[in-house]
């Protein structure tokens, strides 16, 4: 009955590790995971010999690359600021 509650435990478990990862670490890590499903998708789609290929050539780093890349980055830094904010503003709101 309650099978669609265990989705909300990994969202639960992501957002946990977004609260303590460091701004500069998860953005690092935002920029790295994003080129890695990158790489996964080539790898699906030409091969793995060869998406790793383009990984080392940079083939990632087009417009496009980039821009998912920093966006992805961009986002999770911009969740854990939205967090840590509320988080500010409901102490404020305790001491009042």
């Amino acid at each position: 009955m309650l099978e669609w509650l265990e989705g909300w435990v990994i969202v639960d478990a992501i957002a946990g590790a977004i609260r303590i990862t460091p701004y500069a670490l998860l953005f690092l890590l935002g920029c790295l995971l994003t080129q890695g499903v990158l790489a996964a998708n080539a790898a699906v789609t030409v091969g793995n010999a060869e998406a790793a290929r383009q990984m080392l050539h940079g083939a990632f780093l087009d417009s496009m690359g980039i821009g998912w890349t920093l966006g992805i980055a961009c986002g999770l830094v911009a969740i854990k600021a939205a967090f840590h904010l509320g988080q500010r503003g409901e102490a404020r709101r305790r001491r009042s």
